[in-house]
């Protein structure tokens, strides 16, 4: 009787072979990262949108809640609320970077200079460059302000009683926009119209206060590119003549860029010994001067 003799040393290798075998039907899996969105804000903005960058480049998406699932490595992630009406995200073209800006008002128009552009509404952002290799790793990224608040209050003393009123204030060497990622603020500059108020009625020692509301960028990260940050502050009278007066808020910014309070104090008596708009023409930059109201 012949009796083959089959070496263990191969049946050992048949073994290992059947063990890495896979089968081409059964689908390997695939594993993610969940990213989480905080934000500092008092109430959490609800709609975000997560740019993701891979090997492939990048990769957008939206999310109701600030989470969301993604497969595969991430090299870096950009995520910013959407629920936003003046705010515009772009690239940048000599960066390609995102940088958050806002439009311009009318067809060209310049204060000392300077394009008016809106006011931006609240934006929040969260930048981070980093390798996640995909591992159901849960990433959480923090988003904080990127638009800051000012309350402007500014007392007027008026004992001759001579103010009936103020328009709109013009406040001009804003940063135009800032940089998502580097988060820099732009050295060019814009100008922004800041409703103001007059509260009622007349205090007893002969002051009354403009109130007003300043949402901004800040001013330009680079010291060297700052150029004065001025507020343009326009009173009328009981006659209806508007007399403007600039005043320097550059400090005022400067000792809190993450928003507060601004109080400043001007004498009536001295600014509106001259009836009639002083110091306010905004100009058109493609046709000739233009005067309008604020």
């Amino acid at each position: 009787m012949n009796v083959t003799v089959v070496p263990l040393l191969t049946v050992c290798s048949f073994c290992i072979a059947s063990c890495n075998y896979i089968d081409p039907t059964v689908s390997t899996p695939t594993y993610s990262n969940t990213i989480v969105v905080e934000c500092s804000a008092d109430e959490k903005p609800a709609q975000w949108h997560i740019d993701v960058y891979d090997d492939l480049g990048m990769r957008p998406y939206n999310s109701y809640d600030g989470k969301l699932s993604v497969e595969g490595s991430i090299y870096a992630l950009l995520a910013y609320n959407t629920n936003i009406e003046k705010v515009r995200i772009k690239e940048q073209e000599e960066s390609g970077n995102m940088i958050a800006t806002t439009d311009a008002i009318g067809n060209g128009l310049t204060f000392n200079g300077q394009p008016v552009v809106n006011m931006p509404d609240m934006l929040y952002s969260a930048f981070i460059e980093d390798y996640f290799a995909g591992n159901v790793e849960t990433i959480e990224v923090e988003a904080q302000p990127r638009v800051f608040v000012y309350n402007i209050a500014i007392e007027i003393t008026d004992s001759a009683n001579i103010v009936s009123g103020c328009r709109s204030a013009m406040v001009d060497g804003l940063s135009e926009y800032v940089d998502l990622m580097t988060l820099l603020r732009s050295s060019s500059t814009v100008a922004m119209e800041v409703p103001m108020q007059l509260n009622g009625g007349k205090a007893s020692d002969g002051t009354k206060t403009a109130l007003g509301t300043l949402t901004t960028f800040g001013l330009p990260t680079a010291m060297a590119s700052r150029r004065a940050c001025r507020l343009t502050l326009r009173l009328v009278d009981g006659n209806g003549s508007v007399t403007s007066t600039a005043i320097d808020i550059t400090d005022k910014i400067a000792e809190n860029m993450q928003g507060g309070e601004i109080t400043l104090s001007v004498d009536a008596g001295n600014i509106m010994s001259i009836n009639g708009d002083i110091g306010t023409t905004i100009e058109n930059r493609n046709e000739e001067n233009i005067h309008i109201r604020l």
